[in-house]
């Protein structure tokens, strides 16, 4: 099934490099600036993305940009002067182009709560255990890079000798397999004696792109008991879809921490926020818990506040931008700050909604919201119809011809669920606004018409709803193309539905977007 995206992002290198050497002395005269040691890793994390980017495409200063990653999670570990100083000094002529590039987005950072610094604990607990005088960090790009550069950091620190390099595993994505050149299997022959770290957030669902790293090293006569992996989270693997993986994933210890603690908070991840809105299990909405971002309820004088894992970094800046321009438009809960890259904001009580709650009021507010967005959160991308095509086609086997009618592009919701809706005494207010419209799902950044589709659809509007909703949308919007792209839309929205929930086995719930489905490709003939 077809539901990941490639999410990537424009940067500008120089630009980083700048803030870099400038953010100091503003720093010094700016009130409420980032203490050191979140911009030191704000810089760790996003001159990982350039290296990453840079290396994929073949450049000859790997070495120069791998030195300055490691420099720079000097720096994250001990914010000092002269940490600074020497990383300022490596950027003085920097291996990087003098224009934007374009990057992957590290999907740990942007999505899933994962921190740097559980890394270099995890470092910390390998050098305790093993004492290695000498160490190969291979980083896995593309969010390996900063990773691995962390743990090298920190071994470094307990004193091993650490040498350093990235690679990409290639092929399928449930076969990774590894080839190097021969100057870099020749280095690494020359160092077997040495302990091998590989270091990657995952595993997902293969475990290959580990083990294919392994494997490689393997075969130059490096001991499996001297390869050490470095997950983000350490399964048995013997769920893993790649056989190969399977067979070697139990051969190599791992080195996992838990990440920071959020002292005096409740954790409602994973699904556990809903024994909070429902009395009984059987009203649960379905959810895949991997997929959650963490999420802490925390109490106080001054109230409740949640506290969501949003990103670090610009990714974490991004949402809170976003959700602070629809809170202070009355759609999304008060947002109070952004705390060491969690969106923090008040906890309003209310009722979540279901597919029979539907009034004259409710859609008035939905039509407010997409045309609000469609206005005020607009994007640059182009609205991938042929991929949305391709979707269509491999999850349902249905075609669908894209229309011919074009709108411009915006960051959507893409989670215009009932339950994400919730009723409070002022009114409707939309929950988890910020998180489902640019991730490494699709849709990514797209036509408003996929949040009009998702309402119908998920609401399951009869036809005079649907008028309703729309019609309220247009007049809105002044969108009036928006019937003529609205069929295919549905049909693209209703396929990535049937391809999640058939990914993560919610059988019932494919059964029911597929018969939507159904229905509205035999409305529109």
């Amino acid at each position: 099934m077809i539901v990941y995206r490639k999410s990537t992002r424009l940067v500008d290198p120089q630009a980083l490099v700048d803030s870099l050497c400038h953010d100091q002395a503003d720093c010094q005269s700016a009130a409420g600036c980032q203490p050191a040691v979140l911009r030191a890793r704000d810089i760790l994390i996003h001159f990982g993305e350039i290296e990453s980017a840079l290396v994929d495409a073949g450049s000859t200063d790997a070495e120069s940009l791998r030195a300055i990653s490691i420099q720079a999670a000097r720096y994250f570990l001990k914010p000092t002067d002269s940490a600074r100083a020497r990383l300022q000094k490596l950027l003085i002529a920097p291996p990087i182009p003098n224009h934007p590039i374009r990057v992957n987005v590290p999907e740990g950072y942007a999505y899933y709560g994962l921190f740097p610094e559980t890394y270099a604990a995890s470092g910390r607990k390998f050098f305790d255990a093993k004492l290695p005088a000498e160490v190969v960090c291979i980083g896995i790009r593309s969010i390996g890079t900063s990773l691995s550069a962390v743990v090298a950091a920190a071994l470094e620190q307990r004193g091993a000798r650490v040498y350093s390099w990235t690679a990409r595993p290639e092929g399928h994505p449930f076969d990774r397999q590894l080839s190097v050149d021969d100057d870099l299997e020749c280095a690494w022959r020359a160092l077997s004696h040495a302990w091998f770290a590989i270091v990657d957030e995952g595993p997902g669902l293969s475990g290959s792109s580990f083990t294919a790293v392994a494997a490689r090293l393997a075969s130059l006569g490096i001991p499996d008991r001297r390869i050490v992996f470095f997950p983000s989270w350490t399964p048995s693997g013997d769920r893993f879809v790649s056989e190969s993986a399977r067979a070697r994933w139990p051969l190599h210890e791992k080195y996992c921490s838990d990440p920071p603690v959020i002292d005096g908070c409740i954790d409602i991840s994973a699904g556990k926020w809903r024994s909070i809105f429902y009395g009984d299990a059987s009203e649960y909405p379905i959810v895949q818990p991997q997929h959650e971002a963490r999420k802490f309820l925390c109490s106080s004088a001054a109230g409740t506040a949640l506290k969501k894992f949003a990103g670090l970094g610009e990714y974490g800046e991004k949402k809170f931008r976003h959700a602070r321009l629809l809170a202070e438009h009355g759609f999304c809960p008060p947002v109070l700050a952004l705390d060491n890259g969690y969106l923090v904001t008040e906890f309003v009580p209310g009722q979540p909604l279901s597919r029979g709650h539907v009034d004259r009021h409710l859609l008035e507010r939905i039509a407010q919201y997409i045309a609000f967005r469609a206005e005020h959160l607009r994007a640059d991308e182009v609205t991938p119809v042929a991929e949305f095509s391709a979707m269509i086609e491999f999850n349902t086997g249905s075609r669908m011809a894209p229309p011919a009618a074009r709108s411009r592009t915006c960051i959507t919701d893409g989670r215009m669920l009932p339950h994400e809706w919730i009723a409070t005494p002022t009114g409707y207010l939309k929950t988890d606004a910020i998180d489902h419209g640019d991730n490494h799902f699709y849709p990514g950044p797209t036509d408003i018409a996929w949040d009009l589709a998702g309402a119908i659809c998920e609401f399951d509007l009869n036809e005079e709803e649907c008028e309703v909703l729309i019609d309220n949308y247009v007049h809105r919007s002044a969108d009036r193309s928006i019937r003529e792209r609205l069929a295919f839309f549905t049909a693209a929205y209703l396929a990535f539905r049937i391809g999640y929930a058939t990914m993560n086995r919610f059988h019932s719930q494919a059964e029911s977007y597929r018969n939507l489905l159904e229905r509205e490709v035999t409305a529109s003939v």
